[in-house]
Protein backbone atom coordinates (compact mmCIF):
# COMPACT_ATOMS: atom_id res chain seq x y z
CA UNK A 1 0.00 0.00 0.00
CA UNK A 2 1.31 3.79 -1.15
CA UNK A 3 1.08 6.35 1.31
CA UNK A 4 2.05 9.67 0.70
CA UNK A 5 5.08 11.36 3.19
CA UNK A 6 3.21 14.62 3.61
CA UNK A 7 2.49 14.17 7.26
CA UNK A 8 5.86 12.52 8.12
CA UNK A 9 7.35 15.45 6.01
CA UNK A 10 5.62 18.28 8.12
CA UNK A 11 6.21 16.79 11.18
CA UNK A 12 10.22 16.78 10.66
CA UNK A 13 10.18 20.31 9.10
CA UNK A 14 8.76 21.48 12.12
CA UNK A 15 11.42 19.56 14.41
CA UNK A 16 13.98 20.52 12.38
CA UNK A 17 12.88 24.31 12.45
CA UNK A 18 11.47 24.27 15.83
CA UNK A 19 14.86 22.92 17.54
CA UNK A 20 17.41 25.04 15.77
CA UNK A 21 18.93 27.05 18.68
CA UNK A 22 20.33 29.75 15.84
CA UNK A 23 17.04 30.39 14.60
CA UNK A 24 14.94 29.70 17.12
CA UNK A 25 16.50 33.13 18.78
CA UNK A 26 15.58 35.18 15.33
CA UNK A 27 11.75 33.93 15.62
CA UNK A 28 8.49 34.18 18.04
CA UNK A 29 7.94 30.65 16.85
CA UNK A 30 6.83 27.89 13.79
CA UNK A 31 3.48 27.58 13.05
CA UNK A 32 1.31 25.20 10.82
CA UNK A 33 -1.82 27.74 11.27
CA UNK A 34 -1.39 31.22 11.97
CA UNK A 35 -3.81 32.86 14.85
CA UNK A 36 -4.07 36.53 15.83
CA UNK A 37 -1.99 38.70 17.62
CA UNK A 38 1.36 36.72 16.65
CA UNK A 39 4.63 37.95 17.63
CA UNK A 40 6.26 39.20 14.41
CA UNK A 41 9.29 37.97 13.24
CA UNK A 42 7.81 34.30 12.78
CA UNK A 43 7.69 31.51 10.53
CA UNK A 44 5.10 29.16 8.70
CA UNK A 45 4.99 25.83 6.87
CA UNK A 46 2.88 26.15 3.90
CA UNK A 47 0.85 23.75 1.92
CA UNK A 48 2.95 21.20 -0.15
CA UNK A 49 2.54 19.98 -3.26
CA UNK A 50 3.63 16.73 -4.55
CA UNK A 51 4.90 14.93 -7.79
CA UNK A 52 4.74 11.08 -8.01
CA UNK A 53 7.55 8.99 -9.04
CA UNK A 54 6.81 5.32 -9.48
CA UNK A 55 8.41 2.32 -11.33
CA UNK A 56 7.22 -0.85 -10.88
CA UNK A 57 9.15 -1.91 -7.80
CA UNK A 58 8.90 1.30 -5.97
CA UNK A 59 7.19 4.93 -5.33
CA UNK A 60 8.90 8.05 -4.15
CA UNK A 61 7.53 11.37 -4.59
CA UNK A 62 9.13 14.51 -4.97
CA UNK A 63 7.63 17.27 -2.33
CA UNK A 64 7.61 21.03 -2.75
CA UNK A 65 7.45 22.79 0.45
CA UNK A 66 7.49 26.38 1.33
CA UNK A 67 8.63 27.98 4.52
CA UNK A 68 7.59 31.58 5.25
CA UNK A 69 8.80 34.04 7.17
CA UNK A 70 7.45 37.11 8.28
CA UNK A 71 9.06 39.92 9.21
CA UNK A 72 7.88 43.71 10.24
CA UNK A 73 11.43 45.14 10.42
CA UNK A 74 12.58 48.27 8.40
CA UNK A 75 13.99 46.82 5.24
CA UNK A 76 15.05 43.79 4.09
CA UNK A 77 17.92 42.55 6.52
CA UNK A 78 15.91 40.72 9.28
CA UNK A 79 14.12 38.76 6.53
CA UNK A 80 17.36 37.43 4.60
CA UNK A 81 18.80 36.61 8.30
CA UNK A 82 14.98 34.11 8.55
CA UNK A 83 16.02 32.56 5.28
CA UNK A 84 19.65 32.42 5.85
CA UNK A 85 18.75 30.43 9.41
CA UNK A 86 16.29 28.64 7.68
CA UNK A 87 18.48 27.25 4.65
CA UNK A 88 21.14 26.22 7.71
CA UNK A 89 18.57 24.59 10.02
CA UNK A 90 17.13 22.16 7.23
CA UNK A 91 20.50 21.96 5.30
CA UNK A 92 21.60 20.02 8.99
CA UNK A 93 19.29 17.10 7.49
CA UNK A 94 16.02 16.18 8.95
CA UNK A 95 15.10 12.81 10.72
CA UNK A 96 11.88 11.82 8.56
CA UNK A 97 9.15 9.11 10.66
CA UNK A 98 6.87 6.53 9.40
CA UNK A 99 8.09 3.94 6.32
CA UNK A 100 9.56 7.12 4.52
CA UNK A 101 13.76 7.41 3.69
CA UNK A 102 14.81 10.90 2.62
CA UNK A 103 16.43 10.48 -0.64
CA UNK A 104 17.08 14.51 -1.01
CA UNK A 105 16.58 17.84 -0.24
CA UNK A 106 17.12 20.35 -2.95
CA UNK A 107 19.04 24.07 -2.47
CA UNK A 108 15.97 26.19 -1.75
CA UNK A 109 14.80 28.99 -3.85
CA UNK A 110 14.66 32.04 -1.60
CA UNK A 111 12.67 35.73 -2.12
CA UNK A 112 11.25 38.18 -0.24
CA UNK A 113 8.57 39.76 -1.14
CA UNK A 114 6.00 42.89 -0.25
CA UNK A 115 2.93 41.94 1.63
CA UNK A 116 -0.39 43.34 1.07
CA UNK A 117 0.39 44.90 4.24
CA UNK A 118 3.33 47.70 3.23
CA UNK A 119 4.68 46.96 6.89
CA UNK A 120 5.33 43.62 6.71
CA UNK A 121 8.53 41.54 4.30
CA UNK A 122 7.49 38.08 3.47
CA UNK A 123 10.34 35.73 2.70
CA UNK A 124 9.95 32.49 1.06
CA UNK A 125 11.98 29.12 1.40
CA UNK A 126 10.93 26.78 -1.18
CA UNK A 127 12.55 23.43 -0.84
CA UNK A 128 11.89 20.23 -2.73
CA UNK A 129 12.13 16.76 -1.07
CA UNK A 130 12.37 13.62 -2.44
CA UNK A 131 11.11 10.55 -0.49
CA UNK A 132 11.01 6.74 -0.70
CA UNK A 133 8.09 5.02 0.81
CA UNK A 134 9.50 1.95 1.71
Amino acid sequence: MTQTALWELQKAVYAALSVDSELTQLVSGVYDVVEEDLVFPYLTIGAPSTLNIETRNTFSEEVSLTIHSWSVAGGKKESYALLDAIHQAIGKGIAIGGSFSLLKISRPQLQVIDDADPRIKHGLARFTFTIKNN
